[in-house]
């Protein structure tokens, strides 16, 4: 299945809390789980924003440990864990 570029960006930027991203959609998402894969700096920075809007996030990499000083300064929405854990957390990855 193929969607759009518009499409996809209005979904990511709902999810983000920017519901401006999307014409017509002036509310946001209810939260959802997210399980991030790569919490490198995009993933660490996009799974931030997605906590900053109310969802729980899953931010995996091979190496978890070092991840959970990040998680902790997020606080309760976030975790850490393996990609296998953060596919099976989240309803979007």
């Amino acid at each position: 299945m193929s969607i759009s570029r518009r499409t996809a960006l209005g979904v990511l930027g709902t999810l983000a809390g920017w519901p401006f991203l999307v014409p017509g959609r002036a509310r946001a998402l209810p939260p959802v789980r997210i399980g991030v894969i790569g919490s490198g700096w995009l993933g660490g920075t996009v799974g931030r924003r997605w906590i900053e809007a109310g969802h729980e996030v899953m931010f995996s990499s091979r190496h978890p440990e070092e991840l959970k000083p990040m998680a902790r300064q997020l606080g309760s929405r976030a975790s850490v864990g393996l990609p296998p854990a953060a596919a099976e957390f989240g309803t979007v990855l």
